[in-house]
């Protein structure tokens, strides 16, 4: 059964990861983004009918009754939950033959690089479609620094040590991360950067292990489904093998080939090798990705 899904949304990223998410649930519908290509009429002709969803943050649609707001009551995209709003649930049981409902996946990168390496290889992540869930999570742990600021992120620094006094309370849970975060310019919900340089570091491990956990904690929900990157640097490597080991897959992201050969390296990828309790463990190289001759090694090193 054929049908359409007019998406009134004025942010083109944001457009794209629904209609990704949308056509997973949904390959019968036709997805069009209402404002970008208003005039589109060629999928009507072969549509049943046709359904509304809007940001109600930039777009009024109070004249269409049946139209559904993206965001939930919460702030948050879920996917099934607009499908329940548009009446779409029993199309969604028609096709249970042909469609998965997954939960999402944790990613724990750990890079030795730049700055503009390590993002490089995020957007490689992105567009090899990684992150598929109705929300990806990105945490950084790490120095301020060294986090995206407002400029290149879209996020002002201080959630992240909103979130680690917010994790020491006895009633925190692991949803609550989401309300310590918003939404950076590649689409992560994420808490950005700590107010001071070494909040992360001075929190210590017992809290480091708490927002971990609860991040791995939340891809095994299925609504919403959230996806989740966890990004280290700085810590020791006994630390970084304990924290990892609860992951589908961890990234280790090194400068070049040459990197391999480091003693030190060889040691990392055994110790997180052996702590994996079900994930894997891929190797990627900075150069290659500059060079677009990007490979990934599931049998490390």
């Amino acid at each position: 059964m054929a049908f359409t899904i007019k998406v009134f949304e004025k942010d083109d990223y944001l457009f794209s990861l629904l209609k990704m998410r949308l056509e997973t649930m949904f390959p019968d519908a036709y997805i069009i983004n209402a404002i970008e290509d208003p005039g589109r009429s060629d999928c009507l002709d072969f549509s049943e009918f046709t359904k509304i969803i809007y940001d109600p943050r930039n777009i009024d649609m109070s004249d269409f009754k049946d139209a559904v707001p993206i965001f939930d009551e919460l702030g948050v995209i879920d996917c099934r939950k607009i499908a329940d709003r548009l009446g779409l649930i029993t199309s969604l049981r028609k096709n249970a033959d042909t469609i998965s409902i997954r939960s999402g996946v944790s990613v724990a990168l750990i890079p030795y690089v730049y700055m503009d390496d390590r993002e490089a290889l995020i957007d490689r992540l992105l567009a090899e479609r990684v992150f598929m869930s109705d929300n990806a999570l990105r945490i950084d742990l790490m120095g301020r620094m060294r986090v995206p600021g407002p400029e290149s992120g879209g996020i002002r620094p201080g959630g992240m040590t909103k979130l680690i006094e917010l994790v020491g309370k006895k009633s925190f849970k692991p949803e609550d991360i989401l309300s310590c975060c918003n939404m950076d310019k590649k689409g992560f919900l994420t808490p950005g950067a700590a107010s001071g340089e070494d909040d992360v570091y001075d929190a210590g491990l017992t809290v480091i292990r708490r927002i971990v956990s609860s991040s791995v904690t939340l891809t095994r929900n299925t609504s919403p489904t959230t996806d989740a990157l966890v990004i280290f640097e700085g810590f020791r490597s006994g630390e970084l093998t304990e924290l990892v080991s609860g992951f589908d897959e961890v990234i280790l992201l090194l400068p070049s080939r040459n990197s391999q050969e480091d003693l030190g390296t060889r040691k990392l990828v055994s110790g997180i090798e052996q702590a994996l309790t079900g994930g894997r463990l891929t190797v990627r190289y900075a150069d290659d990705i500059a060079s677009g001759e990007d490979y990934e090694y599931e049998q490390a090193l």
